[in-house]
């Protein structure tokens, strides 16, 4: 088949209208705790996200502060864990324009909104793609999972999209298997596979993580590009927070399975609040620092809490600098600053921490 036989499949562009600035997914009170050894363990503990359409919306923190539980939440797979208890509410408005709550419909509804309404990209291809089955195979049975299509209809529209990601050779690709791709070809392949059905909502779980700079910063601009062509949402799940000042509109930074802050990406690297997230930022090695005498790279002292151990009070005041008795005895609530962002600590009015200067420069 030549490429000039091969049908296109343009999808709705964000205009700016009210309709692509509503509320897609209403996140309400997500807990999510497991049972384990006898005792009830908190992974995600009252979390509220509400994703407009056509936005993208990092969730940032470092490994085990539950953003990708979050992600496999809404997703519905946490419901086939055993001893795993989700509550709260996910309301998502569906492309038939039908509101549905993600944490209660049933699994067979559930298997006809996931890939349709709500598709994701995991961190690793590899453990995500069937080694026994050519890439073609896999994605067009999802793809005919969802829609009434003929074979020959699904194989074109795979085509399609596979050029739309940059894949040389796509008819080639198709026949080939997970491990004969590369790690860039087989994250393009993921996207290929969570964008044939046309979803509202794409959670992207660590979809960079595994890639090197350059790749990274390929797959970067493409879902910014497909972004803005489709108006699609979405949740970008990463720790690392050059990636979040690239792409993202908001960030909402997590931290022991509870939001710490939440503002614009702008507002939030000019004037962070919450100590946490200043420290996230001093983290962040700068370029030519092996160069200066003076500089030191500044990690987080000790560790974030496991989810086995209850920290009293503002859950990160054993690593916090600013911490005080009021810290250590009161879990503080989200507050909201003058410019609307919302910061979880006691002190943050007091506190002048400074923006992220190097990354706040790159976006202006």
């Amino acid at each position: 088949m030549t490429e000039s036989t091969v049908k296109t499949y343009p999808m709705p562009v964000a205009d700016g209208s009210p309709k692509a600035s509503e509320t897609l997914l209403d996140l309400r009170n997500l807990s999510v705790s497991y049972q384990m050894a006898g005792r009830q363990l908190k992974a995600v503990r009252n979390v509220d996200i509400s994703l407009r359409s056509g936005e993208i919306v990092a969730l940032v923190g470092e490994s085990g502060s539950g953003k990708s539980t979050i992600g496999h939440a809404l997703m519905g797979l946490l419901r086939y864990e055993d001893k795993v208890t989700v509550s709260g509410t996910a309301v998502l408005r569906c492309k038939d324009g039908v509101t549905r709550d993600l944490f209660a419909i049933s699994d067979r509804e559930m298997k006809r909104v996931r890939g349709n309404d709500i598709s994701i990209v995991f961190q690793e291809p590899m453990s995500s793609l069937n080694p026994l089955h050519s890439i073609g195979h896999q994605i067009t049975e999802a793809l005919l999972a969802h829609r009434k299509l003929g074979r020959n209809e699904a194989r074109e529209r795979v085509l399609y999209y596979l050029r739309r990601l940059g894949i040389p050779n796509p008819e080639q690709c198709m026949e080939r298997y997970p491990h004969q791709l590369s790690g860039g070809m087989r994250q393009r392949v993921m996207i290929a596979m969570a964008l044939c059905c046309e979803s509202k909502l794409l959670v992207a779980d660590e979809a960079t993580t595994a890639l090197d700079a350059t790749v990274q910063a390929q797959i970067i601009d493409l879902l910014k590009s497909l972004q803005a062509e489709t108006g699609m949402t979405i949740l970008f799940i990463t720790h690392d927070l050059g990636v979040v000042s690239e792409i993202a509109d908001r960030a909402i930074v997590l931290y022991a399975g509870q939001i710490v802050e939440t503002a614009g990406t702008k507002e939030l690297f000019d004037n962070p609040h919450m100590p946490y997230t200043r420290a996230l930022f001093d983290a962040i090695p700068r370029l030519g620092s092996s160069l200066m005498k003076d500089y030191e790279l500044r990690g987080i002292p000790g560790r974030a809490p496991s989810a086995f151990e209850r920290v009293g009070g503002c859950s990160f005041h054993p690593r916090c600098a600013y911490a005080t008795e009021a810290c250590r005895a009161t879990m503080p609530e989200l507050d909201a600053t003058q410019r609307g962002h919302l910061v979880r600590c006691l002190r943050w009015k007091e506190l002048q921490l400074g923006g992220c200067d190097e990354f706040a420069a790159a976006r202006r």
